[in-house]
């Protein structure tokens, strides 16, 4: 492969910068990027908030200068940690053997952030009936008094 057509590897995202994406940037756009509709319309809007976001991104980090394909690939790579951490904390709380939990784990308070923009797709839905789930106890004497 020569070194023309080889890719230039982009640095490392910083702190701040990652900081900026999730709490400044991030709530902006959530609406529009986290869309599951895939028509045309919706990819169009989606391309456009991305640009978007890229500007502003530029223009409120003076650190490196970021691309659209930069800020994709982080913000993948932060919801693939969040939801990773989380699944990691669900199944250290339902784990038996005594002892005390494993935290080393648990979701960071980028993951909290994270996991609150991307919802249920983070965190999973509760179940109400079937699995381990505890069902209230009704009173059933109030319940033949009523008979």
């Amino acid at each position: 492969m020569s070194s023309e057509t080889k890719k230039k590897r982009s640095p490392n995202f910083t702190e701040s910068e990652i900081e900026l994406f999730v709490e400044v940037l991030l709530p902006k756009y959530k609406s529009v990027i986290e869309n599951k509709k895939t028509d045309a319309l919706t990819r169009g809007e989606k391309a456009a908030a991305w640009s978007r976001l890229q500007v502003d991104f530029n223009n409120l980090s003076s650190i490196f200068h970021r691309t659209e394909e930069n800020l994709r690939n982080l913000w993948g790579e932060l919801k693939k940690k969040a939801r990773k951490s989380q699944a990691f904390q669900k199944r250290e709380t339902v784990c038996t053997g005594g002892g005390e939990r494993n935290k080393s784990g648990d979701p960071t308070k980028l993951d909290d952030k994270v996991l609150e923009v991307i919802g249920p797709s983070g965190v999973g839905l509760n179940e109400q009936y079937g699995g381990d789930a505890e069902i209230p106890e009704t009173d059933s004497s109030s319940a033949t008094d009523a008979n």
